[in-house]
């Protein structure tokens, strides 16, 4: 009986002494996060108080809700990730995971569609519901005359070219059947490409990682529970082994290859769409990297991507012989304007920028849908 009361106090005084150390690491692990934590963070290097947004309320409450749903959210299987239904001030995506496109209501019971994909610029990842690229279309097609329309925003915070063809596909197998398909790219073709070769995408490394957690055995997903914990974390830098090479991104040498791999994958999408009767439409984006505009305070301080202005010339050029047809460069649309029209050096706009974006859309895009009934 002694035996027995002897070890039931040692397992006693284990779980005590395990408690007291958990309860140890989870204080621990909050004064880190408070404190060193935040100091930890590396600084971005630009002047906040310069940014086209610097002290709007409405960006104030915007910016955090913009960080948080633009992380993809479900899987897809045909293109690595899709949204998720949210609902948040100014910024709806709806149960199908696309963002709200805010536009002038009309009756009529035949409402013609135009579909809108891309990838962070286009979804409106700087943008309110009503200011997005494709709200600000809408509207424009509404001022001159065209009121029997639906813009559809396809786009995902992410996407490249080669995802925005499967969207499409997708679209049209299940029955969508758009006038017109306007397609924004040239950034994400890029600078998600590894060591030159395109059609990755922006998330496929976090997805092989899930991957690899979901074949390791209970003592080693014990074991890493520690990767959630930042302290660990900071340990295993400071004394773990060296991560190895990042993936090179891309330099000016693989210009070439990315540019022909973009002309296919726009050949494709314009055959796919004709055998639908759809008329498909790209937009080379802007960015600061190709633009000539007078840089503001702000932009001055914008870091372009390695590579990314001679890369997107080269599309432009890979181009060149459907160029002012289904194929438009918008690296030039902002070079008389002398307000800040980029957030960043990827392409990301201001709610003013979209708006001339939109307009050079409907330009386009008009002649179209007054031709087509």
């Amino acid at each position: 009986m002694s035996a027995l009361r002897a070890a039931g106090r040692a397992i006693r005084d284990a779980w005590l002494a395990l408690g007291i150390a958990l309860l140890g690491l989870v204080v621990l692990e909050a004064a880190y996060r408070v404190s060193w934590g935040e100091r930890a963070r590396p600084s971005q290097g630009v002047d906040s108080a310069q940014h086209p947004y610097a002290g709007q309320e409405w960006w104030i409450a915007f910016r955090p809700y913009t960080e948080r749903v633009a992380r993809p959210h479900r899987f897809d299987a045909y293109r690595g990730y899709w949204a998720s239904r949210t609902q948040l001030p100014g910024l709806t995506v709806d149960s199908t995971g696309r963002r709200l496109t805010v536009q002038p209501s009309a009756g009529g019971a035949r409402r013609r569609v135009v579909y809108m994909l891309g990838g962070s610029t286009m979804w409106g990842y700087t943008a309110r519901d009503s200011f997005t690229i494709p709200s600000l279309a809408a509207a424009a097609l509404a001022r001159r005359g065209i009121h029997d329309v639906d813009v559809v925003n396809l786009a995902q915070t992410g996407y490249n070219s080669t995802q925005e063809l499967n969207t499409l596909i997708l679209e049209l197998l299940r029955g969508g059947r758009p006038v017109v398909a306007v397609f924004l790219n040239g950034v994400n073709d890029i600078v998600i490409a590894r060591d030159g070769m395109p059609a990755h995408t922006y998330l496929d490394g976090t997805i092989d990682q899930q991957i690899a957690l979901g074949k390791r055995g209970f003592w080693q997903e014990l074991a890493g529970l520690g990767r959630h914990s930042a302290v660990v974390q900071r340990l295993q830098k400071a004394l773990g082994p060296r991560a190895g090479p990042a993936p090179p991104a891309p330099s000016e040498r693989h210009c070439g290859r990315l540019a022909d791999y973009y002309r296919q994958v726009t050949h494709v999408a314009e055959a796919v769409a004709a055998a639908y009767g759809v008329k498909v439409i790209h937009f080379l984006q802007p960015a600061p990297a190709t633009s000539r505009k007078p840089r503001t305070t702000w932009e001055r301080q914008l870091v372009d991507p390695p590579a990314l202005g001679r890369c997107m010339a080269s599309l432009d050029s890979a181009m060149a012989e459907r160029r002012g047809v289904t194929f438009h460069s918008l690296a030039g649309v902002f070079d008389t304007d002398t307000a800040t029209m980029f957030v960043d050096g990827w392409g990301h706009i201001t709610e003013a920028a979209n708006g001339k974006v939109a307009e050079r859309f409907v330009e386009v895009i008009a002649p179209l849908l007054q031709d087509r009934p």
